[in-house]
């Protein structure tokens, strides 16, 4: 079996929204970006995933998807 992990990511700027009144909007970029990178190289350590798809428009999710061996598609 076949098998892919698809991960979505908006642009960090629109990113973690919801936190607006407690976390300002640079923490907010900056939490999104840290744990998109988080997430990306745990789905880099499962074995068991034959491709990784990162869909984002955003250039800071992008580049470190590509180092991980993630197929992006904006």
């Amino acid at each position: 079996m076949r098998t892919a992990a698809i991960l979505p990511l908006k642009r960090f700027p629109a990113a973690k929204s919801r936190l607006h009144e407690a976390v300002g909007q640079p923490a907010r970029r900056e939490l999104a970006a840290a744990m998109a990178e988080d997430v990306m190289t745990a789905l880099g350590e499962v074995a068991t995933l034959e491709w990784i798809v990162v869909v984002t428009a955003e250039p800071r999710a992008a580049a470190p998807a590509r180092r991980l061996g993630a197929m992006v598609v904006a």
